[in-house]
């Protein structure tokens, strides 16, 4: 369930209606999710495509999630071998960040490889429960335009205040496109061998 206008300082209330599970405001629900095999089976390299898309339909009392809160973008197959400066948003929820505040980090993208898989960083201490926010490129806070190129997967203690994500390539698109013309909870893609 997605609810806009979310406050931290518990300003508003919410009502839940039982007969939809929804406050009395404008909220969301997903009717499908659409992802890959290899994030869902766990394979070793799956952070490479931990992203997911999920089937929003009109809400009951609010019409569509994108006439009332607005959508970006999404940048598939951009250049990755040039830097490029990214605004990352999330909601970090661990050691002094409580997630329930947005918070961003801006900073110029680079792949890395580990020899298993390839994802793009960024420097950016946010973390955990920033984990599916954002990477906006060529963000503009003024017009509140810009792509989203990438998304918060992980991070790890040894990396040195960075934040990785999966690349939006080509495979990313073609996930992104089965999820508009789902009517179901789906998986793209090969299934990864087990072992």
């Amino acid at each position: 369930m997605f609810i806009p206008d979310y406050d931290s300082e518990g300003s508003t209330t919410w009502y839940f209606n039982q007969g939809t599970g929804c406050p009395v405001t404008k909220c969301w629900v997903a009717s499908a999710l659409v992802s890959t095999n290899k994030w869902a089976s766990n394979a070793a390299n799956k952070w490479e495509e931990d992203y997911a898309f999920a089937v929003i339909p009109d809400s009951y009392n609010a019409g569509s999630l994108e006439s009332v809160v607005g959508s970006f973008p999404l940048d598939f197959g951009g250049d990755y071998a040039t830097q490029t400066r990214i605004d990352a948003f999330g909601y970090p929820a661990a050691k002094k960040y409580s997630g329930a505040d947005l918070v961003y980090c801006e900073g110029n993208d680079h792949v890395l490889s580990d020899g298993l898989q390839q994802t793009t960083a960024i420097r950016c201490n946010m973390t955990g429960g920033a984990s599916g926010g954002p990477w906006l490129k060529g963000f503009d806070a003024t017009t509140q335009v810009g792509a989203v190129r990438s998304v918060t997967s992980y991070s790890y203690s040894s990396a040195n205040g960075y934040l990785f994500g999966p690349i939006f390539d080509e495979y990313t698109r073609q996930t992104y496109l089965e999820a508009l013309s789902t009517s179901g909870d789906k998986l793209v893609g090969p299934v990864p061998p087990v072992g």
